[in-house]
């Protein structure tokens, strides 16, 4: 597929994590260019391990850093997506693969439907301890209850169902950058806001009936089991809500959120 980058936040280095971006990196044909975006504090030793590691020399591997002391997922892709010149881009995670047959999918289906900005693929949910299949996610937008149109993803679908992924979704970047990108004050439901706020400027998106993407699901210490251990059901709400109003605001204003003071008044 031309015209497309892919993008990994990395927000850290060790052994584990070497096996494991080695494996996602692996699982992306190796004429689509890629863009690792760093916290400051891991760039050399990331920039080092991708020179030297013979595995990568038939990749086009491009590593930044982000300049601040950030380190979050939100900020790490913002800063990729500002400075690519393609057309379209897709955020790999780290400890996550492409399936191989996800590109070639994009291919066409960007072809045949050139208004829409969002392609997601159907997602195959692996418990990352055992390796079993857990479930699928995107699915729900094939069903009429949740879309007006057979796998389109709409206002009222966000409404109904929150259980969306976009890790390995294809986006267009100028879409991207006109909608604000991610904000990542919103803790937990960033992507569902992101989501509305794509659907609430009319922005089309799309789930391409096709496995596109393996996700690995309970990782120790990635971002959505820390939010899990620390969350409480009515914390987790005021995030949803706080999605639905911010996503609703046509000028989007940095607003650091405290839920525990919010939920004790």
């Amino acid at each position: 597929m031309k015209d497309i980058r892919v993008i990994i936040p990395l927000h850290i280095l060790n052994d584990d994590v070497k096996e494991l971006i080695t494996k996602a990196i692996k699982s992306v044909p190796n004429d689509i260019p890629l863009l690792i975006s760093t916290a400051k504090n891991c760039f050399s030793d990331v920039e080092k391990f991708i020179t030297e590691e013979k595995e990568f020399s038939k990749y086009k591997i491009e590593v930044i850093s982000i300049k601040t002391e950030e380190t979050d997922f939100c900020s790490l892709v913002n800063l990729a997506v500002h400075i690519i010149d393609e057309k379209w881009f897709t955020i790999l995670e780290y400890d996550d693969t492409y399936t191989d047959i996800w590109f070639d999918n994009v291919e066409k289906y960007t072809d045949s439907y050139q208004d829409t900005s969002m392609f997601l693929p159907l997602v195959n949910v692996f418990d990352y301890k055992t390796e079993l299949f857990v479930s699928f996610i995107n699915e729900m937008a094939w069903s009429s209850s949740f879309a007006e149109n057979i796998g389109n993803i709409t206002k009222d679908s966000l409404t109904n169902f929150f259980n969306f992924n976009v890790t390995g979704a294809v986006i267009s970047t100028d879409d991207w950058e006109s909608t604000n990108g991610l904000n990542p004050y919103i803790k937990m439901t960033f992507w569902y806001e992101f989501l509305l706020r794509f659907a609430n400027l009319n922005k089309k998106m799309m789930v391409i009936p096709k496995l596109g993407y393996n996700h690995y699901l309970g990782r120790p210490k990635s971002l959505m089991d820390e939010y899990s251990k620390e969350m409480d059901e009515n914390e987790v709400k005021f995030w949803f809500k706080t999605a639905k109003e911010q996503a609703k605001l046509t000028k989007r204003e940095p607003i650091i959120y405290n839920a525990k003071k919010e939920l004790s008044k």
